[in-house]
């Protein structure tokens, strides 16, 4: 069985489109106290933390945890908390570009896998009308950098890089590790 170590729905939504039996199990861990001393490393620190915390109780399953993050001016854009917070992560967005990194950490048989993949987004310049709009949707406060690209790429200009990676889960890169993992014998 494959069970996927979130509560995001668009990693769920993004992983029915392959695979059309997993369980969802949504781990405990608190994100923020996951810290590094390089950004990079915080998304796969998180996701590896997600799948162990899961893994705990389905040890014969293939348990994947993800986690995507923000990076703009070598800061870490997470969910933001408050309505000035999402404000000022769009207007940091805004005409510029930032990058998108999402990790996954696939457990199976206590051994560890990973795959990384990294997007960048360049946002055209937003008004302060859009901006407002957008948050009054609510939809900037489960997301990080606080935009989701599904219901965002208006504000988009360009994206070099995978979208599935930007929504949440690079599903190129993680089937050919799944399929990896199920065909080889353990």
């Amino acid at each position: 069985m494959i069970v996927l170590a979130s509560g995001s729905p668009r990693r769920k939504e993004l992983l029915s489109q392959r695979i059309q039996d997993f369980k969802i199990i949504v781990p405990q861990v608190n994100e923020d106290l996951i810290v590094s001393s390089t950004l990079d490393e915080i998304p796969l620190l998180r996701a590896t933390k997600k799948a162990l915390e899961v893994s705990k109780d389905h040890p014969n399953d293939l348990v994947i945890g993800a986690d995507t993050v923000v990076i703009i001016d070598n800061q870490l854009l997470g969910k933001p908390r408050s309505e000035e917070e999402a404000r000022w992560m769009l207007e940091t967005l805004s005409n510029r570009t930032h990058k998108v990194l999402t990790s996954c950490c696939l457990i199976l048989n206590n051994q560890k896998h990973h795959v990384n993949s990294v997007s960048l987004v360049t946002f055209r310049k937003l008004s302060e009308a859009e901006i407002s709009a957008y948050i009054k949707t609510k939809s900037p406060y489960d997301k990080a950098g606080g935009y989701g690209i599904q219901d965002s790429s208006h504000f988009v200009a360009s994206i070099e890089g995978d979208y599935n990676n930007v929504m949440g889960l690079p599903l190129a890169e993680l089937m050919l590790e799944i399929n990896k993992l199920i065909k080889t014998p353990h």
